[in-house]
């Protein structure tokens, strides 16, 4: 028998939005966990570059050297403003609180129905939307290595190109071969050595983790090379499993202490207007944990400008009047470390 909505239940859209999928905070708990907010509009932020210079030795008696700033590079960027809405009218509270007192205490009060409606629109209309939109940032900056940004007109706004060095991202050529000749031989051995090329340039160290796309998931866990990593011969090397994580990801297991994962997200490419897996097919992405940071400008309409997010209210003037609610957030994805993640094309 279907569910039936009671005429004496306030209907909102909660009914239908809580059976659809969240936005996956894989990307958000794992690589860009840090958040930082500005009281300005523009951001500040630090490019990490891992020196390895030695000191020189010198004799006790002249001048040592002298040491200058090195190792980041400073940037300052505008982030792409959120400001997403709906309006409240009299009309549509007869539609979905039906027979529902709106206020109480003579007027000066909304009603326990009127607030928890309000409250379940700003969180499944405003909120989830926002959250998504920052999750498709990370997904294009720790895959792609910049964040493109659109305008209302769908034409590109601005692009943050984070300038990831050439070798940690898929060429199209002579590149991609040999890692297609790499995982076909031996996976395992070749994310192993695409972590070693992230501590190479980067200089992380912290976790890594490697999230698989969908075919290259099935093309890992069936490899002959695997199945031995996890043998009872080898067992010191690794294990296999499925468990999903609270992010909305699926760990897969762990093979010389590295993660691997399968994230079951998509987003709309700013670009093409596709619908694109976080990692798409045919790929991988290796990263350090903690090479990400999420920065968020102030937010301009507010004396107090600093925040991740702010609700904002006016009145809505056409017929029937009603209340225009809107949330703000100026949210950009930023690889700190820009070495940090290496994306590889892994199937022809």
């Amino acid at each position: 028998m279907p569910n039936l909505i009671s005429q004496e239940q306030f209907r909102s859209l909660a009914e239908s939005v809580e059976i659809l999928k969240a936005p996956n905070d894989f990307f958000g708990k794992y690589a860009f966990a840090r958040v930082e907010t500005f009281a300005t509009s523009t951001v500040d932020f630090d490019v990490y570059e891992q020196s390895r210079k030695v000191l020189p030795y010198v004799s006790r008696k002249v001048e040592g050297p002298n040491v200058d700033k090195q190792g980041f590079r400073t940037n300052t960027v505008t982030p792409p403003y959120l400001k997403p809405k709906f309006s409240v009218t009299p009309r549509d509270l007869e539609t979905r609180l039906a027979g529902k007192q709106l206020y109480v205490d003579g007027g000066a009060n909304l009603s326990a129905e009127f607030q928890e409606y309000l409250a379940r629109r700003i969180y499944d209309e405003l909120e989830v939307l926002v959250r998504r939109t920052i999750a498709a940032q990370q997904a294009q900056a720790a895959t792609l290595g910049k964040v493109t940004a659109l305008n209302e007109a769908g034409g590109v706004e601005y692009e943050v190109d984070y300038q990831r060095d050439a070798t940690l991202l898929p060429d199209g050529g002579a590149q991609d071969a040999a890692n297609i000749a790499a995982f076909t031989a031996d996976p395992s051995a070749l994310f192993l050595n695409a972590a070693d090329a992230i501590n190479k340039l980067a200089g992380m160290r912290a976790n890594v983790h490697v999230v698989l796309g969908a075919d290259v998931r099935d093309a890992f866990r069936a490899h002959a090379k695997v199945q031995g990593a996890i043998s009872r011969d080898w067992s010191d090397r690794g294990r296999l499993g499925f468990t999903p994580d609270n992010s909305g990801a699926n760990w897969l297991g762990v093979i010389d202490g590295i993660n691997y994962w399968h994230v079951p997200d998509w987003y709309v490419n700013p670009t093409t207007g596709v619908l694109t897996p976080v990692v798409a097919n045919k790929h991988a992405l290796v990263f350090a944990e903690g090479a990400g940071a999420m920065y968020y400008g102030g937010l301009e309409l507010f004396d107090n400008r600093v925040g991740a997010r702010a609700l904002d209210t006016y009145e809505q003037d056409k017929d029937p009047k009603g209340q225009v609610i809107q949330l703000h957030s100026a949210p950009l994805a930023v690889t700190t470390v820009r070495n940090g993640f290496n994306y590889l094309k892994v199937i022809a």
